[in-house]
């Protein structure tokens, strides 16, 4: 794959993540000399990179989620070429010795909000917030923060009713189990309120350094379900600051369907 030329535009030339379904690599756009990312498949009967065009198409003029530049068929599998971005949140944490400064967090907490409200409101939840996730920005945006991974995300607006979906427990449970909510690692139907628990966890790990869960390489999934609901409780939530629990048990308290209150938590 490396030096293919695609769309005699394209040249692939580093390795940048290797996943189960798709290969990420770093390529040069040679008609502006500029950086891009290629998302490619990395076999022919997968076909999870269409889902993620539509996901990405329908987001396209909001501030904070990945751009489509192109997209093609590459030796029978399909890929997206997408605006370059920097390394993941997670990367960063890693080299400041895996802990952010509390107010690092607070600032992180209001850009995560402001993104997964303006994703809410698009119809979509994203179903697989974790920080490898969250990707800093390249260039004039260096600033700004990117959700990416858009592989399990799903409209929670009924396209025919309009109306939100409803409820049931067949769900099939992606390999977030560290940053999944409570109720989706029971099987239950994700929605709006489950993103949100998810940040939290992601606030949590980035300020304390891990979860209890994380520690614990040998915790079954059912330990792990209860490590969590038991987090709000007395004594463990004196560990944590009190904004995060409190958003947590808010959270927690949501309806299936209800649409949180997101400027409670800024």
């Amino acid at each position: 794959m490396l030096n293919s030329m695609l769309e005699n535009r394209y040249k692939v030339l580093k390795l940048l993540h290797q996943g189960e379904n798709n290969q990420i690599f770093k390529a040069l756009d040679t008609s502006t000399s500029g950086k891009v990312a290629l998302k490619i498949e990395t076999s022919e009967n997968h076909s999870l990179i269409l889902h993620e065009i539509e996901v990405l198409t329908d987001l396209y003029n909001l501030i904070g989620f990945p751009r489509i530049l192109s997209q093609g068929k590459h030796k029978g599998r399909d890929y997206i070429i997408l605006n370059y971005l920097g390394k993941s949140l997670h990367a960063k944490f890693l080299t400041l010795n895996s802990k952010f400064t509390l107010s690092c967090v607070l600032r992180l907490a209001e850009e995560f909000l402001y993104r997964i409200e303006s994703l809410h409101k698009a119809g979509y939840i994203h179903n697989d917030l974790r920080p490898e996730n969250v990707a800093t920005g390249y260039g004039l945006n260096w600033q700004s923060l990117f959700f990416v991974g858009f592989t399990y995300a799903t409209k929670y607006i009924d396209n025919d009713n309009k109306r939100h979906v409803l409820c049931n427990d067949i769900r099939i449970l992606s390999s977030n189990i560290n940053f999944s909510s409570v109720n989706v690692m029971n099987r239950i139907n994700s929605s709006r309120r489950d993103d949100l628990e998810s940040i939290i966890y992601i606030l949590i790990y980035f300020y304390i350094g891990t979860l209890p869960w994380i520690c614990n390489k040998h915790m079954s999934e059912i330990d792990i379900i209860k490590a969590k609901v038991s987090i709000v409780l007395e004594p463990l939530c004196k560990n944590y600051p009190f904004e995060f629990i409190n958003c947590l048990r808010y959270v927690r308290g949501l309806e299936y369907d209800q649409e949180p209150d997101y400027e409670m938590f800024m």
